[in-house]
């Protein structure tokens, strides 16, 4: 259910702007040089708040627990299903907040483990933090064990660690404050924090396409595979100059910008002259690289490259990566998130761009202050009779959706989707990992968190149409 209204968030949101007033309230209490007043203003313009009366805002008022649901009601889209089977002793059907509090209840942002709600209670801190990063659909991973900057936290560290790290919610120097109770103001702050990553601005989408591709619309950066870098050899050219201008026209007649993508597993220092000889046609460089290059080439690469921007594809598996050196250098970083496979109680699990791992990859190499792509695998992983087999493309795991024969599911647990194709003939059955919609909107959603330029992926004519839609 939650994974559906997420993709319909921003149509929510448009209602609610034809809703509310075009410009906010000027509430007699929050002068402009108020600190919070940029974010009051907005909160009270997408009509997530209202005022305490028409011309105050009560911003130091604690935030009540009731109302605060009512707020994330509002900003996530969810829909009130009515709250006949509330489990709280103190709501009942028909109360103010009870059909608010069901949505929020619904839609994992609270817990049944208590058996009162307190609506008229203030919010603490740490309550905020856990129900957010609850409402955003990330239990599983706050669930882990995370080290906290704030010698004051010692309870739901995983909830409070990613708040921070995601810049919702910090703290005065070491300390949380986890149980002093968030205010109007503080509540409205964090919630225009969440609205202008998740919303202010659509994120870049590079991908690789082929030569028979140029042209090809939906790309802000087309990388173009043109060359191949080999150790010892130099450079081996795939694409002749002419090709390569030719669709380098192509890709800007449709607005896109053009990269020369050179795939290798490192730079050989011979390679350095001829790659910007290669670069003169294009727009920018992309190191599709498996290993991780020496510095010293990549900085000359980078300086005779000059205004013409150079990104770099980056692991995170790899120990020892210099990512504050690699950051300093190169224009963005591409980060690949590769999964782990295994067997679960004799059942394959292997998402790609697992959720968790794209957490940790997003945490460390956003603190480098340099732009971030996260890659996206638009193809599928296919396992036969408990072994991985290959991998399975977008337009065949459509043909597969298409079959009644097939069941799709979608695990919440790793927020991926996955198929069933059911035996015969001699062949056992298959399961199909793969990145449908709501696989992408998770990924998507946690990149904008941590203020990635945008998503790479790795074959755009190879994405199924659904995630067209959740990039579009």
């Amino acid at each position: 259910m939650k994974r559906k209204i997420w993709r319909l968030a921003p149509l929510a949101l448009l209602l609610l702007s034809f809703c509310t007033p075009a410009a906010a309230a000027k509430f007699e209490d929050v002068p402009e040089t108020y600190w919070a007043a940029a974010d009051i203003e907005l909160c009270v313009e997408q009509g997530f708040f209202s005022g305490e009366s028409e011309s105050t805002f009560a911003p130091m008022k604690a935030m009540e627990r009731g109302p605060f649901a009512e707020i994330l009601v509002r900003f996530f889209g969810w829909k009130e299903k009515g709250s006949e089977r509330l489990p709280y002793k103190d709501i009942q059907p028909g109360d103010r907040y009870a059909d608010a509090v069901a949505a929020a209840l619904q839609n994992g942002a609270f817990t049944s483990q208590s058996e009162n709600f307190r609506p008229d209670d203030p919010i603490t801190r740490e309550e905020l933090a856990v129900t957010l990063v609850r409402a955003l659909g990330y239990q599983s991973i706050a669930g882990l064990a995370e080290p906290v900057p704030f010698e004051d936290v010692t309870t739901n560290t995983g909830y409070l660690g990613m708040a921070h790290n995601m810049g919702l919610m910090n703290g005065s120097r070491n300390l949380f404050m986890p149980s002093n109770n968030a205010t109007r103001a503080q509540t409205a702050a964090v919630i225009a924090r969440l609205y202008r990553k998740l919303y202010a601005a659509s994120p870049r989408i590079m991908g690789i396409i082929s030569p028979e591709e140029e042209g090809r619309s939906g790309l802000q950066i087309a990388a173009v595979p043109a060359a191949r870098l080999m150790d010892g050899y130099g450079l081996g050219l795939l694409l002749g100059r002419e090709d390569a201008a030719a669709i380098c026209s192509a890709q800007r007649a449709v607005g896109a910008e053009a990269f020369l993508s050179v795939d290798g597993e490192t730079l050989p220092r011979e390679a350095v002259s001829l790659l910007l000889e290669e670069a003169a046609p294009y727009d920018g460089v992309f190191l599709n690289l498996s290993g991780v290059p020496e510095t010293e080439y990549l900085r000359s690469l980078k300086e005779g490259l000059g205004k013409k921007p150079l990104y770099l594809r980056v692991s995170v598996s790899a120990e020892g990566t210099p990512y504050a050196a690699l950051a300093e250098i190169a224009d963005a970083l591409v980060v690949c998130v590769p999964g782990e496979a295994r067997v679960v109680e004799g059942f394959p699990v292997d998402p790609p761009e697992p959720l968790e791992e794209v957490y940790d990859a997003l945490r460390i190499l956003s603190a480098q202050g340099c732009p971030v792509f996260l890659m996206l695998t638009t193809s599928g992983n296919l396992w036969t009779d408990g072994a991985f087999t290959g991998t399975v493309s977008g337009q065949e795991i459509a043909g597969l959706l298409a079959d009644p024969a097939c069941k799709s599911y979608y695990s919440d647990r790793y927020a991926c989707a996955y198929l069933r194709i059911p035996a015969g003939a001699g062949v056992p059955e298959r399961v199909v990992w793969y990145t449908d919609a709501d696989a992408a909107a998770a990924r998507v959603r946690m990149a904008r968190l941590f203020g990635a330029e945008g998503v790479f992926l790795t074959r755009p004519s190879d994405a199924m149409e659904s995630v067209w839609d959740v990039l579009a």
